[in-house]
């Protein structure tokens, strides 16, 4: 067996690194001063609409469940294509439905339907 030598270089690396500390702070402030107004914009939301909402399923169905709608899509409830014409056509809003006597009842139920069985909702303005 032979051995050779050889000249070998060995560096090290060191990793260095500095921070201001007044910038550092700054980006702590910044951070938490943010989510502290996304959380009032959230309250005051919540404060104003007096009731919170979820993006689920059965909060969609719940909020959206018509019985008009039912009657239109009745045979076409599957979603099958090709969608019926006269069901194609119709032209849906969101609101309030409105009652027999074409009024919303007090607070009403908020759903989609046919523009003539609804009342638009209107933003009122809570500061007015």
């Amino acid at each position: 067996m032979t051995y050779t030598s050889a000249d070998v270089t060995v560096s090290s690396t060191e990793i260095l690194f500095s921070y201001n500390a007044r910038i550092l702070l700054l980006s702590y402030f910044l951070a938490v001063f943010v989510t502290f107004v996304i959380l009032l914009i959230g309250f005051r939301a919540l404060w104003i609409n007096r009731v919170s909402h979820s993006s689920s399923f059965s909060s969609i169905l719940c909020t959206t469940r018509n019985a008009e709608l039912d009657t239109l899509v009745q045979g076409s409830n599957l979603g099958a294509q090709p969608l019926e014409k006269a069901l194609a056509k119709q032209k849906l809003q969101f609101g309030v439905l409105r009652t027999q006597n074409g009024s919303p009842v007090g607070v009403g139920h908020t759903a989609f339907g046919p523009e003539d069985s609804i009342v638009r909702l209107r933003y009122k303005k809570p500061w007015v």
